[in-house]
């Protein structure tokens, strides 16, 4: 039966434990959600008063879209998207 050198002996245990920690760490982070969003576009939109309104004045309407993507492989449970207007300064 062949056996081990000793001088490889530290080195070999080493790297067979960095790849169990390894194969560990990879499988618990690997199943977690990993949430990302991107602003698509933003647009602003003037409506002028019609004729016959009491009010006149002109309306204006800011719109925008985002897109939210789960790139981990875990699935996310209660996503939560809140709309907040953006302060001017």
């Amino acid at each position: 039966m062949w056996q081990v050198p000793i001088s490889w002996q530290p080195p070999l245990l080493a790297s067979v434990l960095s790849l169990v920690v390894g194969v560990i760490l990879e499988k618990y982070r690997a199943r977690r959600p990993n949430l990302v969003y991107y602003l698509s576009h933003i647009s602003g939109f003037q409506i002028p008063p019609q004729p016959g309104q009491q009010v006149q004045q002109t309306i204006f309407i800011n719109t925008h879209s985002i897109v939210v993507a789960n790139i981990g492989r875990g699935v996310a449970h209660n996503v939560e998207v809140a709309h907040r207007p953006i302060l001017q300064r």
